[in-house]
């Protein structure tokens, strides 16, 4: 039985506020006019609020300037590692031209694909090369 009541008196609130749809906005836009006045007639909280928006803003340029620093190192590192690769192959290639060799296409490649999988561990990148070519101080 509470629920009929409740649900009629549900369905007659719809049908006032359909009626009269202009009170309850108007009622709203009091009670944000009235909520704005007081946060605006209050110095110290709205000096809070700038506070925390400010710290809110210091926070982000903190963030912004520490991913800007470590994506400036990556990038410094990875042309660190090409450039001492191309120095790597070069050296290689001038050994193996002493020795009146020259290398492969498919130890080329061979190359490549270690160098691709030792990214992060140049000491077994190191030894993988020299198994691959054959050099004792490896």
């Amino acid at each position: 039985m509470k629920w009929l009541v409740f649900k009629k008196a549900i369905k007659k609130a719809w049908i006032w506020t359909k009626t009269h749809w202009y009170l309850p906005i108007l009622l709203l836009s009091f009670i944000v006019a009235l909520l704005v006045w007081a946060i605006a007639r209050n110095g110290a909280l709205m000096a809070t609020l700038f506070e925390a928006w400010e710290s809110s803003r210091t926070s982000y340029d903190e963030q912004l300037a520490v991913l800007e620093t470590a994506h400036t190192e990556e990038v410094e590192k990875r042309d660190r590692i090409i450039k001492e690769y191309n120095e790597n192959m070069k050296e290689i290639e001038e050994a193996y031209a002493l020795h009146g060799k020259s290398l492969a296409g498919e130890k080329e490649k061979e190359l490549d694909i270690l160098v691709k999988e030792g990214y992060g561990d140049p000491e077994a990148l190191a030894k993988k090369i020299a198994e691959l070519y054959g050099l004792e101080n490896g």
